[in-house]
């Protein structure tokens, strides 16, 4: 469907109409005549670099959500985005449906199942949309499902007379609690004030999916989908774009930020991101006070004012949690490594947060999008077709939000 072959067909005919032919009418038009239906259903984009730059040298980590689009013809927007070794957000892909539904959510998963690396184990971390709860587990099997603390905290349902800032902190505690001991102590503070509504509603859920001293993959210190969030902040002026218009500005924002973080990372002198060189630092910092006991070659105990933690180096583990949860060396493990040499620190640190992963993260330049004048180099097999979501309505569900009882609210003035 090229522009020479739409002008030839339609032109003659509406120079000699009449009246004035909106686009319906030439979807209908050649829907009648030709079989050809026009009707947008699904458009997924995917860079080339993006694909590499997150197979090699992002976090294991997808964070997903879908905002909706103000354009004139409505319509969700799906983004997958990853995250860097210095605390960025990488967008990853892109998706326009009509509507955010099951079908539609199947649909972008699928599409990006299809470029994803299965050889490392992925995080995949989301809202609880029914349409994410159902087909996460089915494309992705093998990822570890997170369920957003932002989101959470949202849905607590807290029982009248109870204050909601107190619920949230204790679920909070609940949620980032690193040992079950702290799970139990967060719990039983909400069971003394009488939270048992907050209790039971967090035993529906697994836990598998929400606390994380039970949460199995790696969340590299990540509660909250508000990446993926960010990036819908960015995007928030183009959003009323038509879709070609939006995907070809995404493009532009994309490659100029690629481009000046490839500056700004050649300036780099040390070893580390400058984030995570950051948190190097403060952990040197805040060990200074603690003293050490030598087990054996890479055994310690590390003792401090408030307690003591064994360390395990080849393990990889401390007694803290804080290692293996956040995959980045506690003040415990820190102050242990130092006493073997400098530059052991480093040989325990993930290459993800080191400036040369970071540097060949922007190696990869993003190409033009290919358009109708020059088309791409491609075939139908392996194409993932967009979901049939009829013509039901668009974008955005314009029906009236259930209220929870401590909301405020308006009622509707009408002038007599």
């Amino acid at each position: 469907m090229r522009k020479s072959f739409m002008k030839n067909i339609l032109l003659d005919g509406l120079r000699a109409s009449k009246k004035k032919n909106t686009a319906s009418d030439v979807i209908d038009l050649l829907r009648m005549e030709y079989r050809v239906d026009l009707t947008l259903k699904g458009f997924s984009l995917l860079f080339e670099a993006s694909i590499t730059r997150f197979n090699n040298y992002c976090l294991p980590m997808l964070f997903i959500d879908c905002t909706f689009v103000t354009w004139k013809f409505k319509g969700g927007f799906m983004v997958a985005c990853g995250k860097t070794g210095n605390q960025e957000i990488s967008p990853i892909a892109f998706g326009i449906v009509l509507c955010k539904n099951c079908e539609s959510w199947q649909w972008f998963l699928t599409n990006l199942k299809g470029i994803i690396r299965e050889d490392r184990p992925l995080t995949i971390i989301s809202d609880r949309g029914i349409g994410l709860l159902k087909h996460v587990p089915e494309i992705f099997p093998n990822a570890h499902h997170s369920y957003c603390l932002y989101h959470m905290k949202g849905n607590i349902p807290v029982p009248k007379g109870k204050s909601i800032q107190t619920a949230v902190k204790l679920f909070g505690q609940c949620y980032t609690a690193l040992t079950k001991e702290n799970l139990y102590v967060a719990a039983k503070s909400m069971s003394n004030l009488k939270l048992d509504l907050v209790i039971a509603w967090m035993m529906k859920i697994p836990f598998d999916n929400l606390a994380a001293h039970a949460f199995i993959g790696e969340r590299f210190g990540e509660n909250t989908s508000n990446i993926a969030e960010s990036f819908n902040n960015v995007i928030k002026h183009d959003k009323r774009l038509p879709a070609l218009e939006l995907v070809d500005s995404l493009r532009a924002k994309v490659i100029e930020q690629n481009y000046k973080r490839l500056l700004e990372s050649k300036k780099w002198a040390a070893r580390l991101t400058p984030c995570m060189q950051a948190r190097f630092n403060k952990r040197i910092t805040d060990f200074r006070s603690y003293k050490f006991r030598i087990s054996s070659e890479k055994v310690f105990e590390i003792i401090y004012p408030i307690g003591k933690h064994p360390v395990d180096l080849d393990s990889r583990i401390c007694s803290c949690k804080w290692w293996q949860k956040h995959s980045f060396p506690c003040t415990h493990a820190m102050k242990a490594m130092l006493q073997i040499g400098n530059d052991e620190p480093y040989k325990y640190i993930i290459p993800y947060y080191t400036s040369d992963y970071y540097r060949m993260l922007y190696s990869r330049p993003i190409y033009h999008i290919p358009d109708s004048e020059n088309p791409p180099g491609i075939t139908e097999k392996g194409y993932v077709l967009p979901p049939n979501s009829g013509r039901g309505q668009t974008g955005r569900p314009n029906v009236v939000r259930y209220k929870g009882h401590r909301e405020k609210v308006r009622k509707k003035r009408k002038c007599g």
